[in-house]
């Protein structure tokens, strides 16, 4: 939402790319402001007043660069509401290159100036931004002032070691730095003089002098050698306290917490739940500071600081019928005018204005998940008993007609759900054919704590594998699905941990999978780099920076130690058996594997050189493609069509075409549960 509550913004994709939508609220006039483009993908964006949008452009191609085999930048655009004056941001690159880690330059990577990003508009400087580059020290960023109608930029806080974001109170003021010390002397020898490897924070004291302060006891745990600094959510009106998410003190999950901005000691703790870290969205405008957060959380997706604007936003939903209100994207300055996003958290969501002086809620659109009849499937929440006596959620997708107990399908996605405005289209795709989709909670997934992560990732994978053999015995056992047909299917990172639980073809005890289709797509959700992890462990740009990828792209680990010589990770780590991913040697276990990373996909029925190189792709995601897109739709179809081919014979078949059973056997049990 603008500044003054007239216009709104939103991205969606036309099939082929991303394109960035502004509707003027007054006279409901609709404009296409800015499109991706070829070799690029539009991210995000946001108002910095009332005529200028600033977007994220993540922008693809260029030279090989190590260890991977291509280059992402994050480069931003400035548009006005009607798509005029385009203006690429700080797009003449600096004198010199930034030296690596702030000392002489190092191993000769391409990639300097990696990433740009939007800090803060500053309110009483209309069509003028801060904006962090890393120019001066890559990677740590420094931020930059900048004329968005002529590109005229000047420094006004240079780096400091470690930190790669910077934050800024309501007026555009930079208060605090967070990040992580990436280098240092056991990797690159005494030359490069930083304290030590690990999370860090600065704070700007009164006479404007930076601080560096110790946020060991505010980290959160991604890994056993790593931790990530604060996530850093916002300010009060005033700036006096800092809202942050973090894992403080002995605590096993990330919570939110509000601290003093002067020195980030945490004073009240927010929200906490005691399965889930908390992944929240600030909920806030100019006039009234940070009123709230929406987050993921069953049962709670909103937490209110302003209790009054919270008790209206209730009234409005009840008084006009809305589902339960799961985000509140954004709000005009003066916190009268918000969009809220109402939805069954299962098959659709709708955008609203709400005005809260007046009571009047305005529909702004939304989407669903793409079924033509919702009626068609039903989506419950179930919990599923591990061998060693966890009880872990998993999401249970059923046809409401076709066979009795249908076959099922394992989805495997991320593990990730920070995202309170997100709709999953997959499950009601596949269930809508026939199938039952299964997406368990596996340990390897992120948002259970750093403990639960690692478990995964840790023997090889042998509890990932042990979580999906246990989810679909459990489902057997309780005759929602025939367990004895099942197929695995998984996208991003789940295209890894589906691998990972097909090559486990040795346990006679469980039912296993009868096919995998894994979609090796970096999906534009993906791509944004999350203030809770240091550089980039989703999709680092120089050489793997992870827990992540140490498990699972060991063959660019190896690739990086080659090419990049000062580079000596902790080898130990990388050959230990115990925590290598079982995919580093696959063996093809025996089943169809259908693999889409580029093209058109390939079904491997054996071991050959180019499932080999398939595999590989799976543990670095290798194509980027927009949510929605025609690649995704194309993986969709050619799953169904594999499905289709193992778990059903003639009979079945005839009957998913024609004749309708009912709702599956145990549907009401599930219900209840």
């Amino acid at each position: 939402m603008s500044p003054d509550g007239n216009r709104v913004l939103g991205i969606a994709t036309d099939g082929q790319e991303r394109v960035l939508a502004v509707s003027d609220l007054a006279t409901g006039v609709r404009n296409l402001a800015l499109r991706s483009g070829k070799g690029q993908s539009l991210d995000a964006c946001d108002w910095i007043s009332n005529e200028r949008i600033v977007c994220e452009m993540f922008v693809f191609g260029g030279r090989p660069g190590p260890p991977y085999d291509r280059r992402r930048v994050i480069r931003l655009v400035a548009v006005d509401h009607d798509g005029g004056d385009p203006l690429p941001l700080l797009k003449k690159p600096g004198s010199r290159p930034p030296r690596l880690g702030g000392a002489t330059r190092g191993a000769g990577i391409p990639l300097e100036d990696l990433e740009h990003a939007l800090v803060s508009p500053l309110p009483n400087a209309p069509d003028h931004a801060l904006v962090s580059a890393s120019r001066e020290a890559s990677p740590y960023t420094t931020v930059y002032r900048v004329d968005t109608r002529t590109g005229a930029s000047e420094r006004v806080v240079g780096w400091q070691q470690g930190i790669l974001f910077w934050h800024a109170d309501w007026e555009g003021e930079v208060l605090i730095g967070s990040g992580h010390f990436s280098f240092g002397p056991r990797d690159f020898g005494p030359r490069i003089d930083e304290p030590w490897l690990g999370p860090t924070a600065v704070v700007r004291d009164a006479a404007g002098l930076w601080r560096r302060m110790d946020v060991s006891g505010l980290a959160t745990p991604i890994g056993p050698r790593q931790m990530a600094s604060p996530r850093i959510l916002g300010f009060s009106r005033d700036g006096g306290d800092v809202y942050y998410q973090a894992v403080v003190g002995d605590d096993e999950r990330a919570a939110l917490w509000v601290g003093k901005a002067a020195t980030l000691e945490p004073s009240r703790r927010i929200k906490a739940d005691p399965e889930l870290d908390v992944q929240a969205t600030p909920i806030g405008g100019r006039s009234c500071g940070v009123v709230g957060f929406a987050h993921p959380l069953p049962e709670s997706p909103l937490t209110w600081l302003d209790g009054d604007l919270g008790s209206a936003v209730d009234a409005a939903a009840q008084k006009h019928g809305l589902a339960k209100v799961v985000a509140v994207p954004s709000m005009s300055d003066d916190c009268r005018r918000m969009v809220v996003a109402s939805s069954d958290e299962r098959t659709y969501l709708r955008f609203h204005l709400l005005d809260v002086a007046k009571g009047t809620l305005r529909n702004l659109g939304g989407h669903d998940v793409g079924v033509n009849d919702r009626a068609a499937t039903e989506r419950r929440t179930v919990r599923f008993l591990t061998r060693d006596g966890l009880s872990l959620p998993m999401a249970l997708t059923l046809p409401r007609a076709g066979p009795a107990v249908p076959p099922v399908i394992v989805l495997l996605g991320d593990g990730s759900s920070d995202d309170p405005e997100s709709l999953d289209t997959w499950p009601h795709f596949l269930a809508a054919r026939g199938f039952a989709v299964a997406q368990p909670a596996i340990r390897g997934y992120r948002g259970y704590g750093a403990k639960f992560r690692m478990a995964g990732l840790e023997m090889r994978g042998r509890r990932l594998q042990e979580d999906v053999a246990d989810a679909l015995a459990w489902l057997a056992e309780h005759q929602h699905v025939d367990g004895s047909r099942a197929c695995i299917a998984g996208r991003g990172r789940g295209a890894h941990f589906a691998l990972v639980a097909a090559v486990a073809r040795n346990d006679d005890t469980h039912v296993l999978p009868r096919c995998a289709a894994v979609y090796a797509v970096l999906d534009t959700r993906a791509t944004r780099r999350r203030h809770g992890e240091p550089l980039d462990s989703r999709v680092c740009g120089w050489f793997p920076c992870g827990d992540w990828e140490e498990w699972a792209a060991p063959w660019e680990m190896r690739r990086a130690m080659r090419r990049i010589r000062q580079y000596l990770p902790d080898r130990r780590l990388v050959e230990n058996t115990l925590y290598r991913t079982p995919l580093a040697e696959a063996e093809h276990p025996g089943i169809p594997i259908l693999v889409k990373s580029e093209g058109r996909a390939t079904v491997h029925e054996r071991s050959t050189r180019r499932f080999q190189a398939d595999v590989k792709k799976t543990g670095f995601f290798w194509h980027i493609a927009p949510e929605g897109d025609a690649f995704e739709a194309e993986f969709l179809e050619e799953a169904v069509k594999l499905f289709e081919e193992v778990l059903r014979g003639a009979e079945d078949r005839s009957r998913a075409a024609g004749e309708s059973v009912g709702p599956p056997a145990g549907a009401d049990a599930i219900a209840g549960q």
